[in-house]
């Protein structure tokens, strides 16, 4: 708004200091009227609504964190973006029945602080559903963390063995000590065949897996972790409980909510149930 220049009285030699003052005053609100008068006439400015603070953003690969928005009025379908998108998922590891109405695609890091915060929310929600929820685990290693990749690929070492979430489990909760020593640490303490899993993870075995998933990442435009597709469509809401749990109960309560993905839907690696490849949620 263009400030206007207040009007300053001009001095006659020999007024009285009244008449001068009562000049000064005179000037000073016309200024004040006009200004009132051009901020009433101007529209309020727009006020964009920022995410809470609360929210985690993620680690992201671009700049700026992923994108985050509040609960929609119109519903919590709101929460998931309308475009469907294929994802290969066949030789993903999985947790939940291959029957569920629910499946939800995780590209995730495990040396991403955001990634450890969400997998507690996807297990709640496991909790919560249990015979409508499946989890899919895909690696997406980010380069702004060192030893991501090299535990992306013993989390499916691991998981060639059975072990796949137990494996994740360790990583999570030990980020910062990942590296090849504590790596083959857990191998051993998770009760894998340790002379066959470091045989497999140094040969570079899993690498092309780990590329591949990187891959279908980079396909459907992934920028950060953890990046959640639900049903085929990306997940727009914060990762919390309150909202992803509303919206599971949403589509699980549609009777035509199908899974897109399905045609590329298999028992996985790992896929739970599966004798020692299932796990309880914790």
């Amino acid at each position: 708004m263009r400030k206007l220049r207040t009007a300053t009285p001009r001095r006659t030699p020999g007024a009285a200091p009244r008449g001068r003052l009562a000049a000064w005053l005179l000037g000073t609100l016309i200024g004040l009227t006009s200004s009132a008068a051009l901020v009433a006439a101007e529209p309020a400015p727009y006020k964009s609504i920022a995410p809470p603070t609360s929210v985690d953003p993620g680690c992201t690969t671009a700049t700026g964190a992923l994108p985050v928005v509040a609960l929609a009025t119109d519903g919590v379908m709101k929460l998931l973006d309308s475009t469907f998108v294929q994802i290969p998922i066949m030789a993903a590891p999985m947790r939940g029945p291959l029957t569920a109405r629910v499946t939800i695609v995780e590209f995730s890091d495990f040396q991403c602080p955001s990634c450890a915060a969400a997998s507690h929310v996807l297990d709640s929600v496991i909790t919560a559903f249990p015979r409508d929820v499946r989890v899919v685990f895909k690696q997406f290693p980010l380069d702004m963390h060192p030893h991501s990749f090299e535990a992306a690929e013993a989390s499916l070492a691991a998981a060639d063995q059975g072990k796949f979430w137990q494996m994740h489990d360790q990583f999570f909760a030990h980020q910062e000590d990942i590296d090849r020593s504590t790596i083959m640490g857990w191998a051993c303490a998770t009760g894998l065949d340790v002379t066959a899993f470091s045989r497999g993870l140094y040969a570079g075995m899993f690498r092309p897996r780990v590329m591949q998933d990187i891959a279908d990442g980079d396909r459907l435009q992934v920028q950060g972790t953890p990046t959640w597709f639900i049903n085929g469509r990306r997940y727009q809401g914060r990762r919390v409980l309150s909202e992803l749990g509303q919206l599971v109960a949403a589509l699980i309560a549609r009777p035509t909510e199908v899974t897109p993905s399905e045609s590329a839907a298999g028992h996985g690696a790992n896929s739970a149930p599966s004798g020692s490849n299932s796990r309880a949620p914790r």
